[in-house]
């Protein structure tokens, strides 16, 4: 059997990483019939065991999660919906201006994160486009609860080596 990394999930199948590069695979039907509490079998992130070749190839086994990212699954469905595993960090994009910058969604990423035990990085883009002084408070306040904050603008390419490094994975300088 071989290993491989889940790149993209759809219905039935996904995309992996497998030895010799990306490849689609089926997902067996027995991975659906398991008693789990959550709504898909497998979610980008995963490790898998593979079986058979080319056309055929399936995936036979999920194997142990290090941690994983969920959220509720949709309203009356008492199952849960794992979005990515074994991640190292999540990364939150948002944006500072058009649209304005607005907490409802990064706080509720950053709770599920916190919630799943798994850190967490935010990236206030369009500095730009924003009064420098708006991104040093909304990165100000992130940093008094111990998340990593950082201005940035994907149209200029300020703060975005900065940005690489952090996710690198290398510390915040």
């Amino acid at each position: 059997m071989l290993e491989a990394t889940v790149l993209r999930v759809d219905a039935r199948g996904a995309l992996v990483d497998a030895p010799d590069g990306a490849i689609y695979a089926q997902l067996r039907g027995n991975l659906f019939q398991e008693a789990t509490w959550a709504t898909r079998p497998v979610a980008v992130g995963d490790r898998v065991r593979l079986e058979g070749s080319g056309s055929d190839l399936t995936i036979a086994e999920v194997l142990a999660r290090r941690n994983q990212l969920i959220r509720q699954a949709k309203r009356g469905e008492p199952k849960a919906q794992a979005i990515a595993a074994n991640l190292d960090e999540v990364a939150i994009l948002a944006a500072l201006s058009k649209p304005t910058f607005s907490s409802t969604f990064v706080d509720r990423v950053l709770a599920t994160a916190a919630a799943c035990e798994i850190g967490a990085l935010l990236i206030l883009n369009k500095i730009d486009e924003a009064a420098p002084a708006d991104a040093d408070a909304i990165a100000s306040t992130y940093r008094k609860v111990g998340i990593d904050a950082m201005a940035i603008s994907a149209k200029t390419g300020a703060g975005s080596t900065r940005c690489a490094r952090a996710c690198a994975g290398a510390p915040p300088s």
